[in-house]
């Protein structure tokens, strides 16, 4: 079984310098424990704990594991963050969980990130695996949504993106996540009125409207692996796939290295053989969502809900999208 907390800090050492992209209530890598992190978040430490007090989802104890934020602001600015407040100076590691598919604009984030990491530095992402959770019938995201958001230099979420969200919602026995094996199809939810209302006010208002969070990405471990390699080729990033493990339970990580100044792209033949094959694990990870086992529905209702419930509570701090 892979340990999410030992997944996500594989490539950390507590004297290395990095930074955690919306710890909230739940910080990976704590000062308390001796991590010499730098926290961003879009949020300061006081509105974050007024957050955390008025949501009962969150135990009054963890309020004071929310540490003083360093950088406020969207992570997809975090080169702009960096260079305000700390000049040249290069990080070791940026860990992030469930941030990833909330940015309007990924490809100027892992930009970012690869300007403010040292050379071998490493980002280690925890992202959804829309097999696994309320993006079940979202298809998955492609490049070319990646390249729009890229050149329209986008700043939140569009009025289509969260119309999507909304519309392919769906849970699983009234959970918004859940294992790998589950046999059941998720319910898609209802409420396509509503979500068509946001779309055409998103789209009508005549002051920029209030932030609306939305996945504006999903994934597949694959699939995304397909996004990443495809961007290094075509030299819009240069951050090397190091490793993707998972999925564990709803989600699954990812590690990525800064590679020294001047490392070309693949080679054209080995891309495209390479691309070939994370294509067909793409394709299979849509089709093989399970094993499809010989289960009763009834049976694995409670099992399934009650599951889901502790990955939802594991993971609550990262799904709100804090450092978008």
């Amino acid at each position: 079984m892979v340990n999410r907390e030992r997944a996500l800090r594989e490539y950390i050492d507590k004297k290395a310098q990095g930074i955690e992209i919306g710890p909230y209530h739940n910080p990976l890598v704590p000062r308390r424990l001796g991590y010499n992190t730098t926290s961003l978040d879009i949020f300061d430490a006081a509105e974050l704990r007024r957050r955390a007090a008025a949501d009962p989802n969150i135990p009054d104890d963890h309020i004071s594991l929310i540490e003083e934020v360093d950088l406020q602001g969207s992570a997809c600015d975090i080169a702009e963050l960096v260079a305000a407040k700390f000049g040249t100076k290069k990080f070791d590691y940026i860990v992030s969980s469930h941030n990833f598919e909330h940015l309007p604009d990924p490809i100027r984030f892992l930009q970012g990130c690869q300007e403010v990491l040292a050379v071998g530095g490493v980002l280690s992402l925890a992202v959804p695996d829309r097999r696994y959770c309320f993006d079940f019938y979202r298809p998955a995201t492609e490049l070319s949504e990646w390249l729009d958001a890229f050149h329209e230099r986008r700043i939140r979420p569009t009025a289509g993106q969260v119309f999507r969200g909304a519309a392919l919602r769906s849970n699983l026995l009234g959970a918004g996540a859940w294992v790998p094996g589950t046999v059941a199809l998720p319910t898609p939810e209802e409420d396509l009125h509503s979500a068509y209302a946001t779309w055409q006010t998103g789209l009508t208002a005549e002051t920029e409207p209030e932030y609306t969070d939305a996945h504006c990405s999903a994934f597949t471990p694959a699939s995304l692996e397909l996004l990443l390699a495809d961007a290094r080729f075509l030299d819009l990033i240069k951050l090397e796939t190091l490793a993707i493990h998972g999925p564990k339970g709803c989600e699954f990580f990812v590690h990525l290295r800064n590679p020294a100044p001047g490392t070309p792209p693949p080679e054209r033949s080995r891309h495209y053989a390479a691309r070939a094959e994370i294509m067909a694990r793409a394709a299979r990870e849509v089709i093989d969502r399970t094993p499809l086992r010989t289960r009763v529905f009834k049976r694995v209702g409670r099992s399934v809900r009650d599951r889901g419930r502790r990955v939802l509570a594991r993971i609550r701090d990262g799904t709100r999208g804090a450092g978008r």
